[in-house]
Formats: structure tokens, C-alpha cells, sequence
């Protein structure tokens, strides 16, 4: 059974979607970090992207400094970088489902030729 170019398509535009919302997330966090004023902004956006349960978001969002509310100047960035990763979100969950269409499309004509195959040997 050969693997049909819908597949990978909607196999890449899944991954494009998951790159695309992990480089969002660490944007949104470096920015959050600088306008809170915490040292070193990059580590913690970086932190946010190791391991896959999501503690570093979790342990990020848990020991962030409460009493400061982002400024002007970052809230525009922040709130360009939420849509940002709301789209990609949106492009991953509709990827998902077609690459779980064409996952069943290909299931269906490979079952397909194996029973023609079995009735044309007999």
C-alpha cells in the first residue's frame, strides 16, 4: 500500500501548525516575562517549550509576578501574539481532522485492494 500525497499534506500542515504554536507560545511568554520585568525573558519562553505535559508553561504561569500587569507597549505585542497562536491553533485542529479523513481514505482503499486482490486469485 503506497502512501497517497493527501496524507503527507495534511501530515505537514499538522506539523507546520504545531511549529507555528510552539514558536507563538515562546514569543508570548518571552514578551509576558520582559513586561513583568523577571530575568532572563528567553529561558523562561524556552522553558515553556520543554516537555511535552506542559509543567514549564505550568511552573512559567505558577512563579510569574502577579502584581504586575503588562504595559501598553507590551500588551499590543501580546495581544498580536495571542491571535497569532489562536490561528495556529485553529490550523492544527483543522488538520487533525483531515488527516484523519484521508488516514480513513487510506485504510479504505487498501482494504479495498486486498479484496480485489484475493477475489482475482481465486
Amino acid at each position: 500500500m503506497e502512501i497517497k500525497w493527501y496524507l503527507v499534506v495534511a501530515v505537514f500542515g499538522l506539523i507546520l501548525g504545531a511549529v507555528s504554536l510552539s514558536i507563538q507560545m515562546y514569543t508570548l511568554v518571552k514578551l509576558d516575562a520582559e513586561s513583568r520585568g523577571m530575568e532572563k525573558p528567553k529561558w523562561w519562553g524556552a522553558l515553556t517549550l520543554a516537555g511535552s505535559n506542559s509543567s514549564g508553561l505550568l511552573m512559567y504561569l505558577l512563579l510569574r509576578k502577579k502584581d504586575i500587569i503588562p504595559d501598553g507597549k507590551y500588551k499590543e505585542q501580546i495581544l498580536a501574539c495571542k491571535k497569532k497562536a489562536g490561528v495556529s491553533l485553529a490550523f492544527i485542529c483543522v488538520f487533525v481532522i483531515l488527516t484523519m479523513i484521508a488516514s480513513i481514505y487510506q485504510i479504505g482503499s487498501g482494504a479495498e485492494d486486498i479484496i480485489k486482490n484475493s477475489i482475482n486469485s481465486n
